[in-house]
């Protein structure tokens, strides 16, 4: 595990992208929390993204901290990835099938 004191420049940038990604996923959350303007299935397809991230980062600072090796890293993001594109997929479908049976908002179940 690597010290604080002897982080070299690719590591701090690796951290600041972290801290970056991480900022960036937060904004997604609090859009598809907060925002009324999108369709529910946009606001699902954005929490989705930021859950992805927020499961990316991890990865990343623990590759950072040796606790993780590179490969296994991309292994993990890999499998991060597609599950949050089979999300994404089963979001699509849904959203074309509500549009095919013509359902409109005050028809959706549950609203």
């Amino acid at each position: 595990m690597r010290m604080l004191g002897a982080m070299t420049s690719t590591d701090i940038l690796i951290l600041i992208g972290s801290i970056g990604i991480f900022t960036f996923a937060a904004g997604l959350a609090a859009i598809a929390t907060n925002a009324n303007r999108s369709s529910r299935h946009g606001r699902e397809a954005l929490a989705c993204a930021a859950a992805y991230l927020f499961s990316a980062v991890p990865a990343r600072m623990l590759t950072l901290t040796d606790t993780l090796s590179q490969k296994d890293a991309r292994v993990v993001n890999g499998l991060l990835v597609f599950v949050f594109l089979a999300i994404l997929a089963q979001i699509y479908s849904l959203h074309r099938l509500e549009k095919k049976l013509n359902l409109t908002k005050s028809e959706e179940p549950g609203v």
